[in-house]
């Protein structure tokens, strides 16, 4: 339960925030939000500090929450028609369901064992990029954003799980 909670507070924090000070809906702001959470854990991990990356991520994320309340209670009306909108509904719902059926499952397909988990499963074993680790992956030269964030995800867990790498795909 701590990924569904981690994954919800490190992508819907940042995006309600920026839909707050830039009133926009916040299903427009989430993939920014997202992008940017894998843009900071890949600068992390450049300055060989992953574990200390995913601790700033969490910090700031939660931090983004103080001035985004203070800017809902002084225009509410503005705010819930950011906010609350049949995207961020349909989102949760099918996060919430994605998560639920998706509970214990284990890698099946082929790209999964070629790289897509194997990339994820050395990453969070060896706290490097996949670049660095080229002798393990069959594709080191792959863009690590999924990487980066399933790496968020894996670290909210606390050890690998199939099933968690999967959610923050789905992310």
């Amino acid at each position: 339960m701590m990924v569904l909670f981690a994954g919800f507070l490190l992508s819907i924090a940042p995006a309600v925030f920026a839909a707050a000070f830039f009133r926009r809906r916040v299903e427009l702001t989430l993939p920014c939000a997202l992008m940017g959470n894998a843009v900071l854990m890949y600068g992390a991990f450049l300055c060989g500090e992953s574990f200390n990356g995913v601790m700033l991520i969490y910090l700031l994320n939660t931090l983004l929450l103080v001035p985004t309340f203070c800017k809902a209670a002084g225009d509410m009306k503005n705010f819930a028609a950011c906010f609350f909108t049949p995207g961020l509904a349909a989102y949760c719902f099918l996060s919430l369901l994605f998560f639920f059926l998706n509970r214990e499952r284990l890698f099946f397909f082929w790209d999964e064992f070629t790289h897509w988990g194997l990339a994820a499963k050395a990453v969070y074993q060896y706290s490097k990029l996949p670049c660095e680790l080229g002798s393990l992956l069959n594709f080191p030269s792959y863009p690590p954003s999924l990487v980066m964030s399933q790496y968020l995800y894996l670290s909210a867990h606390g050890k690998f799980a199939e099933y968690v790498v999967y959610f923050a795909g789905f992310q």
